[in-house]
């Protein structure tokens, strides 16, 4: 009978029947609803989910621990969610490795009011959130963007926890806030911080360019609904980026220190952290040629848009002696 419905000829019901579809999908929020399905499919995938409270943080961990299995743990780029993030590597890598998927601070679910936006509060707050699921060794550590910053410094600061590390289209060494600013203003923004954190729906469609290859097309409500639901962690997320920027110096001068193994990960078309970023880092770093991974078809987050490849990439890395 309900299929019956939408079966009638009678003229003029279907047309009307399309608009009121539209405004009823419009009325919803999109981007609330497709955030709670990632992490309830998280939780299906059977991931566990663990609430950190700090005196000025509250940090959520999603974490899929298995006997004998190479623990690995995924960071996020910037002001993504765990699984918003890396849900679909989860579906492809769960029976292979020991997952562990943070929400960083003042991204996906996790907040934070404190004053120090360096990069070491957020490997102090991570090494807590690690020492609560009690892991204290042989962790493979994936950082994207930004995360691939905070990957770094936990690999220096923590050597007996790191077996290898891998930074994923990462500015490590190479933070160019000057260049970011210029990609952004060939695409009539003010500075990267509108692609980073964008303020309005046609932002954000900018910024979608940058970080993928064919970037998605999304219904421009959604996308207002999206920048309206990130305006709560707007303004702490930016603090994060103001403090590279304000460090940009003291970053790119930075000799790491890093025991265990390095990989360079990097997407080919990626104009937000170029390759010639790659290639300078590999210098700095002295990574090996074979342990450098150039992805011809990738631009920033080809673990969301090419997830089969970013698999296969990551066994390669997970199972190399």
């Amino acid at each position: 009978m309900f299929f019956r419905l939408f079966s009638f000829k009678k003229a003029g019901i279907q047309h009307l029947l399309v608009p009121v579809f539209l405004f009823l999908l419009a009325s919803c929020n999109i981007p609330r609803m497709v955030d709670r399905f990632q992490y309830r499919s998280m939780q299906r995938e059977g991931f566990c989910v663990r609430t950190i409270h700090h005196h000025d943080a509250k940090q959520l961990i999603h974490y899929s621990l298995k006997e004998g299995k190479p623990k690995v743990l995924l960071l996020t780029g910037y002001g993504a969610s765990g699984p918003g993030q890396y849900l679909q590597t989860v579906k492809l890598l769960k029976d292979s490795c020991s997952l562990i998927i943070p929400d960083l601070l003042s991204f996906g679910h996790s907040t934070y009011s404190g004053n120090n936006h360096s990069i070491s509060t957020q490997v102090e707050h991570l090494k807590s959130a690690l020492d609560s699921l009690n892991i204290h060794d042989s962790l493979i550590v994936v950082g994207n963007s930004y995360g691939g910053i905070v990957g770094a410094y936990f690999a220096e600061a923590y050597p007996n926890l790191v077996k290898k590390y891998v930074a994923y289209d990462s500015p490590l060494c190479e933070y160019r806030r000057a260049y970011a600013d210029s990609v952004a203003m060939a695409m009539g923004l003010p500075d990267v911080e509108h692609i980073l954190s964008p303020a309005h729906e046609n932002e954000l469609r900018k910024a979608l360019t940058v970080i993928y290859t064919n970037p998605p097309k999304i219904p421009r409500f959604v996308l207002r609904q999206a920048t309206e639901s990130a305006v709560p962690l707007r303004d702490s997320q930016l603090l994060w980026i103001k403090w590279l920027s304000a460090n940009e110096i003291g970053l790119n001068d930075h000799s790491f220190n890093i025991q265990c193994h390095v990989y360079l990960l990097w997407g080919q078309n990626d104009r937000l952290v170029p390759v010639s970023a790659c290639y300078a880092i590999s210098k700095r770093l002295s990574v090996k040629p074979n342990r450098i991974i150039i992805r011809s078809t990738w631009s920033h987050a080809g673990n969301v848009e090419f997830p089969d490849e970013f698999a296969e990439v990551m066994m390669r890395i997970v199972r190399e002696n």
